[in-house]
């Protein structure tokens, strides 16, 4: 974490790990990404200031380019994008396509259980509940049950 802070403006340790796990491709190295994110972003494990300058900036910078895979495009500021712009299909995905969004739904859940107002802010701004209930009218049932998974935990706090 403290070198990732060291990083900035551009933190490209925690750029790559983002893109890796919401890339198309590479399938394989989608997991331990998803691993290696839930360490660096588990607040138990961190001091108060480490915490929230971390947070912050994850917050600030990654967690829209995270939710791509499974929310399209959304904006930076404040202002939600509007409805129906650029939303993903959940028709002709390939396989690579959804693994990143499985994944991604996972951490969204952790997120949920560990940056409780954080979270909420961002997936109340963009309407992310609704893009994820489109992910539950998916053929595909590895979709289906991470969307239910991030419902039962959005529920369950």
């Amino acid at each position: 974490r403290q070198f990732v802070l060291g990083q900035r403006p551009e933190c490209a340790m925690l750029g790559a790990l983002v893109h890796v796990l919401t890339a198309a491709d590479g399938c394989g190295e989608k997991p331990q990404a998803n691993e290696v994110l839930r360490g660096i972003l588990d607040p138990e494990g961190m001091d108060g200031r480490e915490n929230d300058d971390f947070l912050n900036l994850f917050y600030e910078e990654f967690i829209q380019r995270l939710a791509v895979p499974v929310t399209g495009r959304i904006s930076h500021g404040t202002n939600p994008v509007a409805n129906g712009v650029d939303e993903p299909s959940c028709e002709d995905d390939s396989g690579q396509v959804l693994s990143a969004r499985q994944h991604v739904c996972e951490l969204l859940c952790f997120c949920v259980q560990k940056h409780t107002y954080r979270i909420k802010y961002f997936i109340l701004r963009n309407n992310v509940l609704h893009k994820v209930l489109k992910l539950a009218s998916s053929p595909e049932k590895c979709l289906v049950l991470a969307a239910l998974r991030f419902f039962r935990t959005c529920i369950g706090l």
